[in-house]
């Protein structure tokens, strides 16, 4: 109102009123022109007075001029219901004020527009919470930026649950397949034990085990009756074998060691006897030498004849005291090597595997001294002779045979291992886990390690075997 105007007026209509007042202000800075060549033509008027005249002409359609340039002005602002009395000399920063109100107003609108975007972008907001809310079972009682922390710490959640997911369907992915290709070991070991079996005629994995057992063991008694007829060619030559077999078969085990006592007892009066009959031999020949022209020789010489044949007789007794000693030390070294107690039997056959056939006999003699190693080259080894990690692979070995003998004598019971295999050698740790497969066909084993490569030689040598990761 205060610039004659009834409301703020259009975009365009503003525009055509800065136009016309910058028009209005060009007219009045003409007219402020001419004031100031009537000053000019005043002056000139004062020293020139041929120009008085024309000035006068000049100066009244100046007045002329200004008057309807003033006219014209006052004529605007009434239009506009301004103060006639306003200077032009105010209309620069008037149309600047007007500029800055336009630019104002258009902020204004343009703040209102974006305002009720923004409201409706808030509804349209707050409408989706609800909906969300809704489809999520959520309470809607609350405000709706309290609805909505609620449900981002909902999404939050969901989001885990949904990682933690995604991480469990991957380890279930990854344990299918591993128990594919178990399965797939599984089948391969199925198929190859159906054809081990079929090409030994046997209908289950037990009569196999048997049948490969006897085997063995028919192989191994072939080669120490092999071995024990050797040694008793050697020992007693090929023209007394067959008396030195009769004999062995009137070998009495229990009998025989009291018997070689009282035969080595009575080696030293032969010994004595023997030697004293050498030097009555002595004697005798110094005799004859002295009574060859003697009457009495041939006395003397039938003498000589008596002791002569009793020293052949102590002879042949002698021989065959000795021969029965060695036969007696031979029996006990078989007995020793055959009637082994069933542990060490058992042992023996876990240490020959373990050590890969480097060690073939384990052996308790039968005079109660310490267990000894025979090599398969024939030397002989004491306990305390051997390293630390052969010991530790006999000692385990023992303990093998004695699971062996206990299963097989009572109820199979688990049997629980923990990292037995540290201080073995590569070779020898695939050797002891091929040994402890073997033991698993008799009873269940627990093993835990710590170590991936143990790990793998069990895996290799029971395909079957179950790997548990206690770790996860």
């Amino acid at each position: 109102a205060a610039l004659g105007l009834d409301s703020l007026p259009a975009q365009a209509a503003a525009d055509a009123l800065v136009h016309a007042l910058e028009d209005a202000v060009r007219e009045a800075d003409r007219a402020s022109e001419l004031d100031t060549e009537i000053v000019r033509a005043r002056e000139l008027c004062n020293s020139a007075g041929e120009a008085r005249e024309r000035a006068r002409q000049m100066i009244n359609d100046a007045l002329l001029e200004r008057e309807n340039t003033q006219e014209s002005w006052r004529q605007w602002c009434r239009e506009r219901d301004l103060p006639e009395a306003m200077s032009p000399d105010l209309m620069p920063e008037f149309i600047a004020d007007i500029r800055r109100a336009a630019g104002l107003y258009t902020q204004i609108r343009a703040a209102e527009k974006k305002q009720e975007g923004l409201a409706g972008e808030i509804r349209s907001f707050e409408e989706e919470i609800a909906a969300v809310a809704r489809a999520c079972n959520e309470s809607q009682n609350a405000p709706p930026d309290a609805v909505l922390e609620g449900l981002v710490r909902l999404l939050r959640d969901e989001e885990e649950a949904k990682r933690r997911y995604d991480t469990l369907r991957q380890q279930l992915h990854e344990k299918e397949e591993t128990l594919e290709k178990v399965f797939a070991r599984y089948s391969a070991a199925t198929a190859s034990l159906e054809g081990i079996l079929r090409e030994r005629d046997a209908e289950t994995p037990e009569e196999y085990r048997e049948f490969e057992r006897l085997s063995r063991e028919r192989v191994r008694l072939e080669a120490s009756i092999r071995d024990a007829e050797s040694a008793i060619r050697r020992n007693s030559g090929e023209g007394r074998y067959q008396d030195f077999i009769a004999a062995l078969q009137e070998y009495d085990p229990i009998a025989m060691p009291v018997r070689l006592q009282e035969k080595e007892e009575s080696l030293p009066g032969i010994q004595e006897r023997i030697n004293e009959i050498n030097q009555e031999i002595g004697t005798l020949r110094e005799q004859r030498s002295r009574i060859e022209g003697d009457d009495d020789l041939t006395p003397l010489l039938s003498r000589e004849a008596t002791l002569r044949e009793e020293i052949r007789q102590v002879s042949r007794q002698w021989a065959v005291y000795t021969t029965a000693s060695h036969l007696l030390a031979m029996a006990v070294e078989t007995f020793e090597r055959e009637r082994q107690p069933e542990i060490l039997r058992e042992a023996q056959s876990f240490f020959t595997r373990i050590t890969d056939e480097r060690y073939t006999r384990v052996v308790k003699p039968v005079d109660g001294s310490d267990i000894y190693i025979e090599e398969a080259t024939g030397g002989r080894k004491k306990i305390d002779e051997l390293s630390r990690g052969t010991a530790e692979q006999l000692y385990l070995a023992l303990r093998f045979g004695y699971i062996r003998d206990y299963v097989t004598s009572s109820a199979p019971v688990p049997v629980i291992f923990d990292d037995i295999l540290v201080n073995f050698d590569p070779e020898r740790r695939k050797n002891a886990c091929r040994a402890i497969a073997d033991l698993a066909e008799t009873c269940q084993i627990l093993y835990f390690t710590c170590h991936p490569q143990t790990v793998d030689d069990l895996a290799e040598a029971r395909p079957d075997a179950v790997v548990m990761d206690i770790g996860e």
